[in-house]
């Protein structure tokens, strides 16, 4: 688990956006006000972050899946990754999602059913 912790570390560093040219500078060049970045950098970096966050689920996932000698992930593995890398705050929130993604889907007589309800 420590190990799962450690990559977790390393795989989301925190980057600080590039500084603006319209920062201010103080007398002794240190910047007097938070870098400003464009929209489309913010959105860049939230992409960046999303990726990583599922690529790292992901990763953790297919090795709780192996380690049970599985071939395909379930969504007992992915809340079990959740819980390996630090995540555990998620579960409950992952898993009522699950279970309303399985209302949704619900077959019956070979046709898919949506059921709609209200959030």
């Amino acid at each position: 688990m420590k190990r799962s912790r450690e990559k977790a570390r390393r795989s989301l560093p925190l980057h600080s956006p590039p500084p603006s040219s319209s920062s201010k500078q103080g007398n002794n060049g240190d910047s007097t006000s938070a870098p400003t970045i464009t929209m489309r950098e913010r959105d860049e970096v939230m992409r960046n972050c999303g990726a990583k966050f599922i690529n790292l689920i992901s990763s953790e996932s297919n090795e709780v899946c192996s380690r049970e000698e599985k071939r395909t992930i379930a969504p007992e593995h992915v809340l079990k990754a959740l819980e390996v890398l630090g995540f555990g705050e998620y579960i409950e929130e992952v898993y009522a999602a699950y279970e309303q993604h399985k209302l949704e889907t619900l077959h019956r007589d070979g046709e898919l059913i949506f059921i709609l309800i209200p959030a």
